[in-house]
C-alpha cells in the first residue's frame, strides 16, 4: 500500500499524469487491464471562468469548478472583442452562473442569460450558441488504459473472433468510457462478469470499476480481464487505488 500511495502521490504533478499512472498502476499489479476515466466534469459545479484575449481573435477561457479543477478551452471567434467587454462579459457569466452544474448550465444558459443591462452583445450571444461545446467534457475524450498486452496474450483471446472483438473495444475509448460508467456505483465496487456485461464486445472479459472523486466530481476506474481472473485479490486493488486518487487529487 506504501508503494502504490508513493507512486500517486506526485509533487506538482497535473492530474492527468497522475490518471496516466493509476492505470498502468492496474495493470501492473492486476497483470490485466487497467483503465482510468477522468472526473465526469458534466456533474461538476460551475465556480468561475476567465476570459484571457491570446491573439487576434483567439480568446482562451479558464474555467475553474468549486472542486478546484480547471479547465482551459481555445476559444476562435469572428469578430473583435476588447480587454474590458472580455472582463465585463466574464464578470456577467459568474454571476449569472456561479454554483450551478455543467449540465444545468448547458440545459438553461439562454433563460439565464436573458435581460441583461445594455443587451446580450456578441460575446454573451457566442456563449449561447455555443454552450453545448464550451461546457461538454465527455469522459471518453479522456480514458488512460494500462497493459493492453497483458490482455490480448490471454488464451480468452486467441481466437480470431474473439481478438477482433476485443481490439474493437480497446480502438473506441467511447466504448471503453460508456461500459464502465454504466457499470460503476457512487459508493462501492461494481463486479461483472462474462455476459452480465451488455457490450457484446466485452462479453468474454469480467470488469471490476469503482469510484474516485476530486471534490464532489466524480471519476470511474476499473480492471478488465478474462472472467477467470482472481476476484479476491483484484478487488481490494481496485479499491485501494480508487481511495488512493481521491486522497491524491482532492489534496
Amino acid at each position: 500500500k506504501k508503494i502504490i500511495f508513493e507512486d500517486l502521490n506526485i509533487v506538482n504533478a497535473d492530474m492527468n499524469r497522475i490518471l496516466e499512472r493509476a492505470s498502468k498502476l492496474l495493470a501492473k499489479i492486476s497483470k490485466q487491464l487497467g483503465v482510468v476515466l477522468i472526473p465526469h466534469f458534466y456533474a461538476g459545479i460551475f465556480e468561475k471562468l476567465e476570459l484571457v484575449p491570446i491573439s487576434g481573435n483567439r480568446t482562451l477561457m479558464v474555467l475553474k469548478l468549486s472542486s478546484g479543477l480547471v479547465k482551459t478551452i481555445m476559444m476562435t471567434l469572428d469578430f473583435q472583442i476588447s480587454r474590458e467587454k472580455l472582463n465585463t462579459t466574464a464578470r456577467i457569466l459568474n454571476q449569472r452562473l456561479s454554483g450551478l452544474k455543467l449540465g444545468e448550465i448547458k440545459q438553461t444558459i439562454d433563460q439565464r442569460l436573458r435581460n441583461i443591462s445594455g443587451g446580450r452583445g456578441n460575446m454573451i450571444q457566442f456563449f449561447i450558441k455555443q454552450a453545448d461545446e464550451l461546457f461538454n467534457f465527455d469522459a471518453w475524450e479522456n480514458v488512460y488504459y494500462g497493459g493492453a498486452q497483458n490482455i490480448v496474450h490471454q488464451p480468452e483471446f486467441t481466437s480470431r473472433r474473439s481478438l477482433e472483438s476485443l481490439m474493437t473495444l480497446l480502438d473506441n475509448r467511447r466504448n471503453i468510457a460508456q461500459s464502465l460508467t454504466k457499470l460503476a456505483d457512487e459508493r462501492k465496487i461494481v463486479v461483472k462478469i462474462g455476459d452480465e456485461n451488455k457490450d457484446l464486445n466485452i462479453q468474454q472479459c469480467s470488469l471490476v470499476t469503482s469510484s474516485y472523486y476530486v471534490g464532489n466530481v466524480r471519476g470511474i476506474l476499473g480492471i478488465i480481464g478474462p472472467t477467470r481472473m482472481q476476484y479476491s485479490k483484484i478487488i481490494p486493488v481496485v479499491d485501494y487505488i480508487s481511495q488512493v486518487l481521491s486522497r491524491v487529487l482532492t489534496n
